[in-house]
């Protein structure tokens, strides 16, 4: 099924700031989270697909322990960078 263009990326890394922000004591606004996205996804390769098959076949690409390291160094990295510098 054809649908219009979806970073795949952007999804894994709101799932996982979404588990991982406010565990370190880092602020949790709507605000805060949208920059740690935006400074983790400016750090990462995006992965656009628009068909369900491509999406299974990025999604089992995240399984790769190095794709899965990046998404966590990146996120960690963003959430460590807006906790020491809160626009809000």
């Amino acid at each position: 099924m054809k649908r219009k263009p979806v970073n795949l990326t952007e999804i894994l890394v709101e799932k996982l700031v979404e588990d991982l922000c406010g565990k370190r004591g880092e602020c949790t606004c709507e605000t805060c989270k949208a920059d740690i996205m935006a400074y983790a996804l400016n750090h990462l390769p995006p992965r656009y697909v628009n068909t369900d098959r491509g999406e299974i076949y990025v999604r089992a690409q995240t399984l790769n322990q190095q794709i899965s390291t990046d998404l966590l160094v990146e996120v960690s990295t963003a959430i460590e960078h807006v906790k020491n510098h809160p626009r809000h």
